[in-house]
């Protein structure tokens, strides 16, 4: 059986998380968020997608703190809208 890039392409679009996806500024504070917040651990998107309006309302000016506004609203928020999306929300 001979390995491809397509077949490695594939395995390592198949382990990534959508975690991966978010800038990492602001990882630290949405984690916070979902731990303090919510009974979602951090890596149930479909938990957290669930209860995204109060996690936002809760981590918004964290992840402004940390990442600045150019990045929180070019970066952040479309990577977890297209996150959350994906999980059906």
């Amino acid at each position: 059986m001979k390995f491809t890039v397509a077949t490695l392409i594939f395995a390592i679009l198949a382990h990534a998380s959508p975690r991966d996806e978010i800038p990492s500024c602001a990882v630290p504070c949405i984690d916070t968020v979902v731990t303090e917040q919510t009974s979602c651990v951090t890596d149930d998107f479909n938990c957290i997608c669930a209860s995204q309006a109060a996690v936002a309302k809760a981590g918004r000016r964290c992840v402004m703190d940390k990442c600045g506004l150019k990045t929180a609203m070019n970066e952040v928020l479309p990577v977890v809208n297209k996150i959350c999306h994906e999980h059906g929300f």
